[in-house]
């Protein structure tokens, strides 16, 4: 409800699986959403919108198909919700990056095998929308969630590599001195990291991660830091 309150007429919703609630999308009239789908979302299709009858879809079907993408509409639902006309989109990931995800989920289920329907759903990027296909068609979307990720990294980032959550027990100015510097060299130097990327990007096909570029820019700091302070040393004791 905070949420709900604080978007405003036409705002775009976009986060990830941990806000996922079947019921908010359905209270997101006023505002355009895209979010992933859980495994276990029931998907319908309508056999009667006159008579509120629905029949409920096997997602096998449309995964499927000969094609490498999708865009189909459907309707979710719950008891407590009146079902929700959105479109379902998503595109066929390469088997590089399958493989990574299945091994990923094999490791989160306790190393036991996942069945095939997860292992279906793993091959595919799939999302739900209520942007009709008139304003953004199934690339856009992909892209505007891709985004919303890039948000993600950059959290992970603060808080991994430039240890945002770790600092030296003192008081209130001190604590926020050291929070707000942080944030800031993270995105002073943001504009730095989206030039090294496109660049190798250009130059050999694929980008370069945003925590291995923060690593190696805090491991340069360092080093530029450390040959600066004995020069600084070596100058004053000359000067004596």
């Amino acid at each position: 409800s905070i949420i709900l309150s604080k978007l405003t007429e036409n705002e775009l919703f976009l986060a990830d699986l941990g806000y996922f609630d079947t019921v908010f999308l359905c209270k997101l009239q006023e505002n355009f959403f895209i979010s992933r789908i859980k495994i276990n979302l029931k998907l319908y299709k309508a056999v009667s919108e006159t008579y509120a009858i629905y029949e409920k879809l096997d997602l096998k079907e449309f995964l499927s198909q000969d094609s490498d993408s999708i865009d189909q509409q459907v309707y979710i639902g719950t008891e407590s919700c009146n079902k929700l006309k959105v479109r379902l989109v998503g595109n066929k990931l390469s088997n590089e990056i399958a493989t990574k995800r299945i091994k990923k989920a094999i490791l989160q289920n306790n190393g036991e095998d996942i069945d095939s329907h997860n292992r279906q759903l793993l091959h595919w990027n799939l999302m739900i929308t209520n942007i009709s296909k008139e304003t953004l068609n199934t690339s856009i979307i992909t892209e505007l969630y891709r985004i919303r990720w890039q948000i993600e990294l950059l959290f992970k980032v603060v808080k991994s590599t430039l240890s945002l959550d770790k600092m030296h027990v003192g008081k209130t100015k001190y604590v926020e001195a050291i929070l707000y510097g942080k944030l800031l060299g993270a995105l002073l130097t943001m504009p730095l990291y989206d030039s090294v990327d496109q660049s190798i990007l250009n130059s050999h096909g694929r980008g370069v991660s945003m925590q291995r570029f923060y690593t190696l820019l805090l491991v340069d700091l360092s080093q530029f830091y450390t040959l600066k302070k004995s020069h600084y040393i070596l100058t004053r004791r000359f000067l004596t």
